[in-house]
């Protein structure tokens, strides 16, 4: 017989002890037991992979990981449990797991472009920067309509130090269909708890499932029309002594999408590496910010900002060699933000 996942909300315990139970007095008080999972059996991968999506709509992966282990064990065909498998284990840290699942995944479903999108941005998380682009550049090519693939595609060829290939990957997501119009809100995952994790699971279609950067806050989930809102106001600090350069990155900033609003000097002008630091609850922007920059950068939190500001560049003398990449034509890319 077909096992279902059980799942008893405290509402359905009660209707079941009123059902059953006998009263036998009028001060007796219903015992109301807390919420149960009843775990299917092992053979049964589609009871399995329902209680993992279960676990994972609550965000908590530690849980969710086993069963969906066991979907994977019960049929090694299964593969968007095998998809799933791989995303909890990138939400865990588990990167070389999760690149392991999804790379069996991809040879499974070689036109799944979710699932490569996926594939890329667990190497972005471990820092394989050139496989994830590899992974990001196959997303793209089966589904050109994937922003968030595009995008993610973006920051990886900022990291590997090409900008002109990150500033045109920015333009096709900012020209691609916005997810929301084609996202049902109803198919949305459940708000849950914040969790040690930058990123989180997005539904892009039934049983289609993407990794993507967490936003700033998880208390609730950001109405769809939202998605590309920015959030963060950038301040930008010339630390190099470089004439002008404050300047010329901001202006970079905002054709790229930033809110890169306040220019200002640093005293002295002797900052020799270049940082990105931040207020509480704005690591997101603050990463996204570094990711935008042509050499890589450190993040850092800071409660020496203004305010009104969510993040602020501080520019290094390590930057001066890196002028060019910083000389575009206004307009020309739009950053599709990973804020949700």
């Amino acid at each position: 017989m077909k096992m279902k996942t059980l799942i008893v909300s405290s509402a359905s315990c009660v209707s079941l002890l009123a059902g059953c139970a006998q009263q036998t007095t009028h001060n007796d008080t219903w015992l109301i037991k807390p919420t149960v999972v009843a775990e299917p059996r092992r053979e049964n991968p589609q009871a399995w992979y329902d209680l993992g999506r279960y676990y994972q709509g609550q965000a908590r992966h530690a849980l969710a990981v086993p069963a969906l282990e066991n979907a994977v064990a019960a049929d090694g065909t299964f593969v968007e449990a095998r998809n799933r498998l791989g995303v909890s284990y990138a939400l865990l840290g588990r990167h070389a797991d999760a690149i392991r699942q999804l790379e069996t995944a991809v040879q499974a479903a070689p036109e799944a472009a979710h699932i490569y999108s996926n594939l890329g941005y667990a190497h972005y998380l471990k820092g394989n920067y050139s496989e994830a682009a590899a992974a990001l550049q196959r997303a793209v090519a089966l589904d050109p309509a994937n922003r968030r693939a595009q995008h993610n595609l973006g920051i990886v060829y900022a990291q590997l130090g090409e900008p002109a290939k990150a500033r045109h990957a920015y333009a096709k997501a900012a020209a691609s269909q916005p997810e929301a119009a084609t996202m049902p809100t109803a198919t949305a995952m459940p708000a849950a708890a914040p969790e040690a994790s930058h990123s989180q699971i997005v539904q892009v279609a039934p049983n289609i499932y993407e990794l993507r950067p967490r936003p700033v806050s998880t208390a609730a989930v950001m109405p769809a029309d939202r998605l590309s809102a920015p959030r963060a106001r950038v301040e930008v600090s010339n630390g190099n002594g470089v004439t002008g350069m404050a300047r010329r990155v901001g202006t970079y900033l905002k054709d790229s999408g930033f809110a890169a609003t306040r220019l200002t000097n640093q005293h002295g002008f002797g900052v020799a590496a270049t940082r990105v630091e931040y207020r509480d609850g704005y690591e997101a922007e603050a990463r996204q910010v570094a990711a935008a920059m042509p050499r890589s950068v450190d993040i850092a939190p800071s409660t020496t900002l203004r305010r009104d500001i969510g993040v602020r560049l501080v520019l290094g003398k390590d930057m001066t060699d890196s002028l060019a990449a910083f000389e575009q034509k206004t307009g020309t890319a739009r950053i599709a933000r990973n804020i949700r």
